[in-house]
């Protein structure tokens, strides 16, 4: 009821984050206090509650409809600091009307005329303030095939409706729940573990107040998971090569699903053909819209970084050797990036050649990995944290969870953006989400090495863990 209470006055106060209102009347630290006390109350609620499989058949239906009521209260609130959705609508609309959406920019859309882009043009003027709003619209769109198709859906279904892109996420979400009841039975696992991602109100604002989409990959891994964990190597391959679709990130999977495969290399000629195949298929329109640096994708592998603090860490690092090799920022910026992807390549490829090979260790793995991949990441939104919450509700831990409810103080920079210090979250507040979350981690790692046990929730959970 607390947690309900708290996503009602967000509701209330969305109103006043209004895209047209100046970011100094904005009330950023009213948004994050309140998030933060909700974020308090759902980590007291995970660390304090014996989730035991008799529990649930008295607890569940109230677990169920508290977290339909909390996404209810959101659906129809103002978006907060965010507008990535008019990207998406964008994208879609595009798309909807026979182009392709890799091919211009929103800037070339605004400046398009009837004369040079008719179509064009006339989607532009359609669209009234959505194409106005887009974030990075010098660029083009970085959201792959899979995405634009659901993008489009929404357009199809009602054009330029944010309630009805809200819509479609909830049909993504609702079936990431189902699958999450799925997996907790056949592991024997109690239902009420499902609250770490059913209340979790990280998931709830950045699903349903701000509308990010990354909840669309959620379905396409989880069965990609499942699959392979009920050895159906091919079928798990197409659902994760369609997960890459949606964003890429999935990819890191591969050498989780596959591991059983890794000693027998003939058996994996036909999952990884099948993979490759319909990868490429998929990303054909990219190609053929030409790969220079106005495509999103190269803009974001190169330069972006954004609220991340082990590899700022790492890039003052290198910074400093950069001063004796004499490299310019970008140099640095590259090779910061290549030592954070040969980190997580090795962590990949050591989880994967792990000999645990229980159902439930699958899951395990694919936390470690994503975790890794978010927390080694240049970039680090609080709704990238969505790749983590399936695996995360199946094995939970104390550290993760609390980073959820810590990622929402990200939305400090923009009270300090208002008052032109944005330097004070970048170098200093930043540390407030992350090092709790460390100090936690390395706890549980020393405790799973002394008492040789996989770190989670076990003294709360009714079975071992």
């Amino acid at each position: 009821m607390a947690l309900l209470g708290l996503h009602a006055v967000l509701a209330w106060i969305s109103g006043e984050f209004a895209y047209t209102r100046p970011l100094t009347e904005k009330p950023v630290l009213a948004l994050v206090a309140v998030q933060l006390v909700a974020g308090a109350v759902f980590v007291v609620t995970v660390c304090c509650s014996r989730f035991t499989i008799q529990a649930s058949k008295t607890v569940f239906p109230w677990l169920i409809g508290i977290g339909i009521a909390l996404r209810a209260v959101t659906m129809f609130s103002t978006p907060m600091l965010e507008t990535d959705f008019c990207r998406y609508m964008w994208d879609g609309a595009v798309l909807a009307n026979g182009m392709n959406p890799y091919r211009y920019s929103p800037d070339q859309a605004e400046k398009a005329t009837d004369s040079t882009l008719p179509d064009l043009a006339k989607l532009a003027r359609e669209s009234g303030n959505v194409i106005h709003r887009i974030s990075y619209s010098h660029l083009r769109t970085i959201y792959p095939p899979v995405a634009q198709a659901l993008f489009a859906a929404a357009y199809v279904i009602k054009p330029w409706s944010l309630l009805t892109w809200r819509f479609v996420l909830a049909v993504f979400d609702s079936a990431t729940l189902l699958l999450l009841l799925v997996v907790l039975k056949n592991l024997n696992l109690p239902y009420t573990l499902s609250a770490i991602y059913w209340w979790n109100p990280l998931v709830i604002r950045e699903v349903f107040n701000t509308a990010h989409m990354d909840v669309m990959a959620l379905p396409l891994v989880m069965c990609a998971v499942m699959l392979s964990a009920s050895n159906r190597h091919n079928a798990a391959g197409i659902f994760l090569a369609g997960a890459v679709g949606v964003k890429l990130w999935p990819v890191v999977l591969l050498p989780v699903i596959w591991a059983p495969l890794w000693s027998r290399p003939r058996c994996m000629v036909l999952p990884a053909g099948l993979f490759v195949a319909a990868c490429s298929v998929m990303f054909l329109p990219i190609y053929f819209s030409g790969l220079d640096q106005s495509l999103g994708f190269a803009a974001y592998g190169k330069s972006w970084e954004m609220n991340d603090a082990l590899y700022m860490l790492l890039f003052w690092v290198v910074e400093l050797l950069g001063r004796i090799f004499v490299w310019d920022e970008g140099v640095v910026q590259l090779v910061t990036r290549v030592i954070v992807a040969a980190a997580v390549v090795v962590g990949i490829a050591w989880v994967s050649v792990s000999r645990r090979s229980e159902q439930v260790d699958l899951w395990e793995r694919s936390l470690l990995v994503v975790s890794a991949v978010f927390l080694l990441s240049p970039t680090q939104f609080p709704w990238y944290f969505l790749w983590l919450a399936p695996f995360l509700t199946v094995r939970p831990r104390v550290s993760l969870v609390l980073l959820s409810a810590l990622l929402c103080l990200y939305y400090l920079r923009f009270h300090f953006k208002a008052i032109d210090r944005v330097g004070i979250f970048d170098y200093y507040i930043v540390w407030l989400e992350y090092i709790p979350v460390w100090l936690l981690l390395l706890r549980e790692w020393l405790k799973a090495r002394s008492t040789n046990t996989v770190p989670g929730l076990e003294d709360r959970v009714g079975i071992k863990m």
